[in-house]
């Protein structure tokens, strides 16, 4: 009796996990989530314009993590990012984190 409640509630939950996928904010065309509201969308596209100047081609989405570090993922595994910080009102590379599939 017991799991057929459970087993009622999987539908609403996948119903709500498919709607935060598609309810994604956009800055610049690609997915963007974080801490957004410490960034103007003006700062993210510029800090999107200056990985795409370094590292050119298709990436996935970005994370802002605080006013002054985004990252951007490679892909959408969200697995090996490049940290774009601002230094001096000027967004530049930062680290490059490389995560192995077994971690």
């Amino acid at each position: 009796m017991r799991l057929q409640g459970h087993l009622l509630l999987l539908p609403a939950l996948i119903i709500v996990l498919a709607a935060c996928e598609t309810n994604t904010f956009r800055v610049a065309g690609i997915p963007t989530y974080g801490r957004i509201e410490d960034v103007s969308v003006a700062d993210i596209e510029t800090a999107i314009r200056s990985y795409e100047k370094s590292y050119p081609g298709v990436h996935g989405p970005a994370e802002v993590i605080s006013h002054d570090e985004i990252r951007i993922y490679q892909n959408r595994t969200q697995m090996n990012y490049t940290g774009m910080f601002r230094r001096k009102g000027k967004w530049e590379v930062g680290s490059v984190v490389l995560q192995h599939p077994a971690y």
